[in-house]
């Protein structure tokens, strides 16, 4: 009996999140950090690479407290709109088009970013969390995205800062991997981490698309994120080249 009390309680304690967290604090905690305190403004480059070539454009994205995205493509004109409260996502193909919905599994422009890729990570876009690994600094994820393009999502998050650094795509079934997407070179902003840059791979077409971004505090834009606003033409003002990822 001794025994069978010794191995359950050991049993307990393997399954304890390593971080001093359980698991649905820890995801609550990631959403938070996912949402800047003031509105923040990323400028830097887009560029994709696959067997066809490599496109290159100048790209600034704009994020606000309560979870609204912006993006605006300086070439070709591409702009997109995601509402954080997840009912309204926008999206303009290139100049002179118009504004239609921004379907889940919609590139954005040539990338292969698709608005589901390009959402900041909410608890609430996920079921059933599992985790399946740990390592100093990071515990790793699966989690059930609804709705979703993907049937599975394995996401690694940095411990301490409590974002993603790794998400792993799923599609069809748990085992295929389609694509993948990996953050780096993280920076302090609004109160939270921001990376500089952004990798997404897209196996089975042997294409990578890079985002490199340097984030700062910007006034609120309330004209960019009127959905009415998206058929006008575009009030961001650019800088005169890409800037630099930091």
């Amino acid at each position: 009996m001794r025994s069978l009390v010794v191995t359950s309680a050991l049993l307990v304690v393997c399954a304890a999140p390593a971080f001093g967290e359980d698991l649905p604090t820890f995801l609550k905690a990631a959403t938070a950090a996912a949402r800047p305190n003031v509105p923040l403004r990323a400028d830097g480059t887009l560029v994709t690479t696959s067997p066809d070539g490599t496109q290159r454009d100048q790209i600034a994205i704009v994020r606000r407290p309560n979870g609204d995205v912006y993006l605006e493509l300086h070439n070709t004109g591409a702009r997109a709109l995601l509402l954080g409260n997840g009912e309204t996502a926008l999206l303009v193909p290139a100049s002179g088009k118009a504004s239609g919905a921004f379907a889940l599994d919609t590139n954005f422009g040539t990338s292969e970013f698709s608005r589901e890729d390009l959402r900041p990570f909410s608890e609430m876009n996920y079921r059933s969390p599992t985790i399946v690994d740990r390592n100093e600094g990071e515990v790793t994820v699966s989690l059930t995205p609804a709705p979703s393009q993907y049937a599975l999502q394995v996401i690694t998050f940095d411990t301490e800062r409590k974002v993603p650094l790794v998400i792993k795509n799923y599609k069809d079934t748990i085992s295929n991997l389609v694509k993948m997407r990996r953050s780096r070179n993280f920076t302090s902003a609004g109160g939270t981490w921001m990376p500089s840059e952004v990798a997404m791979e897209n196996f089975p077409l042997r294409a990578v698309s890079t985002l490199a971004l340097t984030w700062q505090p910007t006034d609120d834009m309330p004209a960019l994120f009127d959905p009415a606003s998206l058929n006008k033409p575009s009030p961001l003002t650019w800088p005169s080249a890409p800037a630099p990822a930091q």
